[in-house]
């Protein structure tokens, strides 16, 4: 009877870590598909997205449309259109990455890139040069299409989507031109000076930038009366005078920044 027992109990054992055997064996097996199908599923493991930096109105800007393949085979057929957003223009555009050469075609504001392949493990970065016009859009589109095997080895069409969102900072400019003394004297600006003729007047001038943007290719001119004339120039090496106008011209006015110039004039007659 013990002898009967002890049988059992041994045929329970061996059955037990058979059992235990089958369900590890199951769940590597499930596990290392799922990772397996994850690894090589061609939507989950394709980024596609928009890359566009704030940018100031007027200004050029570079914009960023990037493919990631990782989905552990090639993918085919790719095509690309981006919609360029109203008053926007497209100055140039290049290409890195591991890829099949690139083609280029517009369709009023579509622009369609074409490419034969993809590479596993490769990334299509797609540089635009853009430059915004005045009342600029600042949300970009695109969508992408391609074909990849999927793992029972068809091939199946894909699309992907993306959109992103662009401040487009404007500026604004103040201008405001004071006579601040007579004779060296300083007198109140918000006051009309007292002066006569053969009197000095310093003159000066304010030009800020109120506005979240930077300002580029500013300009200035200012038209004195007839009856003054110079006594010394404009203090800004980028001014110049011609009979009664100074013309100035600079490069670029940062948000909140301020430029201030004097000049002094001598009043010739009334």
């Amino acid at each position: 009877m013990a002898l009967f027992k002890k049988e059992i109990l041994k045929n329970q054992f061996i059955q037990s870590k058979m059992l235990i055997f089958v369900v590890i064996f199951m769940l590597f097996f499930i596990g290392s598909t799922l990772v397996s199908s994850f690894a090589n599923s061609p939507i989950t493991s394709v980024t596609f997205y928009i890359n566009a930096p704030d940018t100031n109105i007027c200004n050029e800007s570079n914009l960023s449309i990037i493919t990631t393949n990782n989905a552990g085979d090639y993918l085919y057929n790719l095509t690309i259109n981006y919609t360029l957003p109203a008053n926007t223009s497209l100055l140039e555009w290049f290409v890195s990455g591991n890829t099949s050469a690139l083609e280029n075609a517009t369709n009023d504001n579509i622009l369609i890139f074409n490419t034969t392949n993809l590479s596993h493990s490769s990334t299509l970065n797609i540089i635009l040069n853009l430059k915004t016009n005045c009342s600029a859009a600042g949300m970009h589109y695109a969508n992408f299409s391609y074909y990849a095997e999927d793992k029972e080895g068809n091939f199946n069409n894909y699309t992907k989507t993306a959109t992103h969102g662009q401040n487009i900072f404007t500026p604004s400019l103040t201008l405001k031109i004071e006579a601040v003394a007579v004779n060296g004297q300083s007198i109140v600006p918000t006051q009309t000076p007292k002066a006569k003729v053969g009197d000095i007047l310093t003159w000066e001038v304010t030009l800020k930038n109120e506005g979240q943007g930077n300002a580029s290719n500013v300009w200035l001119n200012i038209t004195n009366s007839v009856g003054f004339e110079e006594l010394s120039a404009i203090s800004n090496a980028n001014c110049s005078k011609t009979d009664q106008n100074y013309s100035c011209i600079f490069a670029a006015l940062a948000s909140n920044e301020i430029l201030q110039m004097n000049y002094n004039m001598t009043i010739a007659s009334c």
